[in-house]
Order: structure tokens, then C-alpha cells, then sequence
């Protein structure tokens, strides 16, 4: 999650998230034909942000400890040409990885988590 969101909407980016995740892991399963889903999933928040702002307990693994993040998707603002829609970092080649799928916050709403977890196991 990208510190430029707000600490005071800790609570439902993680609802949002882990709907949409799930969501994702429903439609990887369905598309690989039950040979593929999502197990364990960490979700980074900014190190400034505490349990308090996001009224849960958070392990040690959730707190990003600088500006780097390491995850394989950034939680961000609308995107400056992308705008609110998904879209995947992708600097190699064709059949390579990408570094990072870039979901803007706006498109987390709790009504699409469906469609939002079929894209998000495009990307």
C-alpha cells in the first residue's frame, strides 16, 4: 500500500484488498481448472501507519520499512495515464515476469470484488 494513501483508511484498503484478492485466487482457481490459488497473501502498509489506524494487529511482515516496497502489487492513487484501472509494470520481454501490478484504490470498490479479481488474475 503507497504511503501517499491515507492511514485513516487503513480499514477498508485492507477489507477492500483481501476481498479483492480472494476474488482473484477464485478466478485463477476456476481458470486453471482447480490447479491453481492464492495461499498465503501479505498485504504492506506504509511504516507509518500502526494497529490503531487500521484496527486490526499488524505482524512485522505487513510494515514496510522505507519508501522500497516489495510486493508484487502496489496499492496506489489513480494513475497520472492509467487512471483508476489496473495495469502491470512490465519491462521484459514477452513470457517474463512483470515487476509489479499498479491497482489504483479507487478501483478496490467492495461491490466489483468479482470483477475486480478476474482482473486482477489477468495482469
Amino acid at each position: 500500500v503507497s504511503e501517499e494513501l491515507s492511514a485513516a483508511s487503513c480499514p477498508q484498503i485492507l477489507d477492500n484488498v483481501k476481498a479483492s484478492i480472494t476474488e482473484a485466487s477464485r478466478a485463477l482457481h476456476s481458470a486453471m481448472e482447480g490447479e491453481v490459488y492464492l495461499d498465503k497473501v501479505t498485504i504492506e502498509v506504509p511504516h507509518s501507519w500502526d494497529e490503531m489506524d487500521c484496527r486490526t494487529p499488524l505482524s512485522p511482515a505487513c510494515l514496510s520499512p522505507s519508501s522500497r516496497k516489495t510486493g508484487d502489487i502496489l496499492i496506489a492513487g489513480d494513475h497520472p495515464v492509467h487512471g483508476s484501472f489496473p495495469w502491470t509494470q512490465q519491462s521484459m520481454g514477452c513470457g517474463q515476469p512483470g515487476e509489479f501490478v499498479y491497482l489504483p484504490y479507487s478501483f478496490l470498490a467492495p461491490t466489483n470484488s468479482s470483477q475486480i479479481g478476474k482482473m486482477i488474475s489477468n495482469q
